[in-house]
């Protein structure tokens, strides 16, 4: 599947860190028209990208939160080329129905008989872009920028909330009779290294500088949005977006629908809290510096 058929409607790819606000903009998207998937998760993620990159970083040995592995597998073009034409092979065949659903899957087929705006997200796709644009050479990408530090913070707040429940059912989990071992039901499942918030930061740089990376050597048509300036006045990048995005058919009453999901109190939030040491020394990272967030 390296060229599209004539009736082919290349994709969106959304680009970000997780908690950059990815969702956010991919909501906004799917109000005015582009298609996500006939099967979404809460994230507004399709659960057949979501699967795709499930299998790619597991055959990595990778995880969203320790991705390195994915970075070396792209050092090795013959191990790419497998996964290439494999996943290739699964966007053309009936598994493809999860996303485009039963009637479009037999109108038309697999991902080659889209004729619609339509695109997915997943924030690990930062590290599987290569693979991707090779499968979709005339791919359109939307990179979203957040700031590392309310990044991290709310990485950190997450992770200690699903702690929190997990010590708050812990006893339950553990009295329950059920064929599991007690280590599989009740014990610890996360993120540790989203528990500090060094290990969120350091997270953010990781995903901040491959996605440089693989859109310094792309030449693709990229739209990148900021997220602290587009919710302080969403208007006018998100008619840019939605034209970049070859979105027509909505209304204006759809458009200023969309508007008013957009929340503008989100920006910057790491300001309305105390200054921390922690916070100095993420303020000097270099990629804080180089996004314009060390100011």
């Amino acid at each position: 599947m390296n060229a599209q058929n004539a009736h082919a409607t290349a994709p969106v790819i959304l680009l970000g860190m997780h908690r950059s606000g990815t969702t956010m903009i991919a909501e906004l998207l799917d109000r005015l028209g582009l298609f996500l998937g006939d099967e979404l998760e809460s994230n507004h993620e399709a659960v057949y990208f979501l699967g795709v990159d499930d299998e790619l970083f597991s055959r990595c040995n990778a995880s969203w939160d320790q991705p390195a592995p994915m970075v070396r597998f792209f050092e090795h073009p013959e191990a790419v080329e497998l996964s290439r034409a494999a996943v290739a092979a699964d966007l053309e065949s009936k598994n493809f129905k999860s996303f485009v659903g039963w009637k479009q899957h037999l109108k038309r087929g697999g991902a080659s008989g889209l004729d619609r705006p339509w695109g997915f997200k997943d924030p690990r796709v930062v590290f599987t872009l290569p693979l991707w644009i090779s499968l979709f050479p005339n791919a359109k990408l939307v990179a979203v920028q957040r700031n590392g530090i309310d990044v991290a913070n709310s990485l950190l707040t997450r992770e200690k909330k699903r702690l929190a429940h997990q010590v708050e059912v812990f006893e339950r989990r553990m009295e329950r009779r059920a064929p599991h071992r007690r280590l599989a039901r009740a014990a610890y499942k996360g993120s540790p290294r989203c528990l500090s918030f060094e290990g969120a930061f350091g997270l953010w740089e990781e995903y901040v500088e491959r996605l440089e990376q693989v859109l310094a050597t792309s030449t693709r048509p990229t739209f990148t949005v900021r997220y602290e300036d587009f919710v302080a006045s969403p208007r006018e990048p998100l008619a840019a977006l939605a034209h970049f995005c070859g979105l027509t058919k909505f209304s204006p009453a759809d458009f200023d629908a969309a508007l008013i999901e957009v929340d503008s109190s989100r920006g910057n939030a790491f300001k309305q809290s105390k200054p921390s040491p922690e916070v100095a020394k993420a303020l000097a990272s270099p990629w804080m510096k180089t996004l314009g967030y060390a100011r």
